[in-house]
């Protein structure tokens, strides 16, 4: 127990005093209390008292790999019964140094004069204060789930802003439609992001780089920038039907490439779905919380990207890249810290095996790079590297600014 009471002691001493503030900063970045951050989120997280495996705090667990983000959405239409239920939630987002992302579901279209109308009147006044009230949650797909147009979500959004004009709404849309069917959505919204899902029970290949596609179009069409992605372990499409004997979710490897290539396609943010759904085997049904998957594919990647970790001054730093070039069928993102140029290089060709990938545009000066996280090293000459990936392998790299 000394280590979650530990964890927990830091969390409270990091939370904010006051109400939580997110801002949009430039170039899309969220500022969470005042701090550039790459919000991670759950959706759902693990149950409030509940445990991990090992019998340590749940929450803890999940806020010591970075998470900052809880989704709430209450079961079934608003009520003062519901704000209770999520004044409560907050409560505990707050304690363990996070914000929630809730969810407005029916009042996020609601019409002038309508009983929703009323509600949000109620709803957002009750909640918009608390310390650990982070981010509105729209109407859930808005164009995907027919509603269409997009101005019919305008009454509600301007009733938001006239409320609570500090905290953003963000609306995510199905993978489906096009940029001219999803582009007039960002009228009504502050963050926007998009749920690609690529695994699933009926593609045992899965093109992973679907959520690079996605994650671009929401870039393009979201002026402000800031998008923030859900990926999830857990949906519909996860199962064998019809007989719902095994599911399949996201590989270590697949998770790894899927965040990545969002970061490098304009993510602001990861939100991850599916925690708390049925894909669980009997030990974790009894803890009501998917650890298996979180320890062996999620966890890993996270303390990679989190807040603290030397990657992140990174992600928050986009525009301040090298330039760098790389063969088709790869992707290379580079960005300046104030003490190194970090390169994230992934591939998303077909073929067996590795390949040698060959990143060219680096400036001179610069002679070895270190591989992040291992034990490795990559030398650079004439302004050109190599690393060597399979499909769906992502090599990030460290290269000191002193050369």
């Amino acid at each position: 127990m000394p280590k979650v009471i530990a964890a927990l002691a830091a969390l409270a001493l990091a939370a904010p005093a006051q109400a939580a503030d997110i801002q949009i900063g430039a170039n899309g970045i969220l500022h969470l209390n005042g701090e550039p951050t790459f919000l991670i989120g759950l959706s759902g997280p693990p149950p409030i008292g509940g445990v991990a495996p090992d019998g340590s705090d749940g929450w803890a667990e999940v806020a010591g790999a970075g998470v900052r983000m809880y989704r709430y959405v209450p079961q079934g239409d608003w009520s003062d019964e519901k704000i209770a239920e999520a004044s409560a939630f907050l409560d505990t987002a707050h304690a363990y140094g996070g914000v929630v992302w809730l969810g407005l579901r029916e009042l996020a279209a609601a019409q002038p004069g309508d009983e929703r109308d009323l509600m949000l009147r109620r709803v957002v006044p009750a909640l918009a204060g608390h310390p650990g009230m982070g981010i509105w949650r729209g109407v859930d797909e808005p164009w995907w789930s027919g509603v269409r147009p997009a101005e019919v979500l305008a009454h509600a959004y301007a009733t938001l802003k006239e409320l609570d004009p500090a905290t953003p709404l963000h609306t995510i849309q199905a993978a489906r439609g096009t940029h001219a069917d999803l582009a007039p959505y960002s009228s009504y919204t502050d963050i926007h992001g998009a749920d690609p899902y690529p695994v699933n029970w009926s593609r045992p290949n899965p093109d992973l780089h679907m959520v690079a596609r996605w994650t671009r179009l929401m870039r393009d069409i979201t002026p402000s920038r800031a998008v923030v992605m859900t990926l999830a372990s857990c949906h519909g499409g996860s199962w064998n039907r019809p007989h719902n004997t095994l599911f399949r979710q996201p590989t270590l490897v697949q998770n790894r490439y899927m965040i990545y290539t969002a970061i490098t396609n304009g993510a602001r943010g990861l939100n991850f779905y599916g925690g708390n759904g049925a894909c669980r085997g009997p030990g974790d049904a009894e803890l009501g919380w998917n650890w298996t998957y979180w320890f062996a594919a999620l966890r890993p990647v996270l303390r990679e990207i989190m807040p603290g970790a030397p990657l992140h001054d990174a992600l928050v730093r986009p525009g301040t890249g090298a330039g760098l070039r790389v063969s088709y069928g790869a992707t290379v993102v580079s960005r300046r810290t104030e003490t190194d140029l970090w390169v994230i290089a992934s591939r998303h060709a077909a073929g067996a095996g590795k390949r040698t990938i060959r990143v060219s545009g680096l400036p001179s000066g610069y002679r070895t790079g270190k591989v992040y996280g291992k034990p490795r090293w990559v030398a650079a000459r004439g302004g050109a590297f190599q690393v060597r990936l399979r499909q769906w392998g992502v090599q990030v790299l460290r290269f000191p600014l002193a050369g």
